[in-house]
């Protein structure tokens, strides 16, 4: 879960590279940010229980129609790379202990 200073960074990282939030289907300006990071994990085609790398997102859901929109979390500036492997190495982890 994020802190509330953490929300407040994660509103100015996306106010400082969108601008002013507007949602794409209603163009209500008040969002929700979802308090876990997403991941979407990239898988090869040949391989595809090989996680071999991930995109960390943070979402946002409209609070007017509640269309959801995710952004990269290392574009904003929000997590670095660093980061974004150990949470993926820790995924990794898990999928080889459930085979």
């Amino acid at each position: 879960m994020f802190s509330e200073e953490q929300k407040t960074a994660i509103a100015k990282a996306i106010h400082d590279n969108i601008g002013q939030y507007k949602c794409p289907m209603c163009g209500e300006h008040k969002f929700t940010i979802i308090d876990e990071f997403g991941l979407h994990m990239m898988r090869p085609l040949n391989n595809p229980s090989n996680v071999s790398w991930g995109v960390p997102y943070i979402m946002l859901i409209c609070n007017k129609c509640g269309y959801m929109s995710q952004h990269n979390a290392l574009s904003l500036g929000i997590i670095d790379a660093d980061n974004a492997q150990t949470i993926l190495s820790s995924l990794e982890r898990i999928a080889n202990q459930e085979k």
